[in-house]
């Protein structure tokens, strides 16, 4: 689905050059893709992988990227979630 994770994220400590610090979810967004997943206002994300299903010819490959955001600023875990590849499909996921 189209429309981002659905989350509102929040610094807590950071702002160091080093680009080390603690973002925390804020909210979820009511209707957004992470509404019912069972994440909660105060969670950190730790890490988040996407799934895509790639067709080469007559053969389906599974393709993972993933990204740590463990103990990032809120600059640094934007920047990483934004590294990863667009969903654009049903079969695409995405984990925490």
């Amino acid at each position: 689905r189209s429309g981002g994770l659905g989350l509102i994220l929040t610094e807590l400590a950071g702002g160091r050059e080093d680009g080390v610090g603690i973002t925390i979810i804020e909210e979820v967004v009511d209707g957004g893709n992470a509404d019912g997943s069972g994440i909660q206002p105060g969670d950190s994300i730790v890490g988040l992988t996407v799934k895509k299903s790639v067709n080469k010819g007559i053969n389906v490959e599974e393709e993972r990227v993933s990204v740590s955001t463990e103990c990032l600023s809120y600059d640094a875990t934007i920047e990483a979630l934004m590294s990863l590849p667009e969903v654009v499909s049903d079969d695409d996921e995405v984990t925490l």
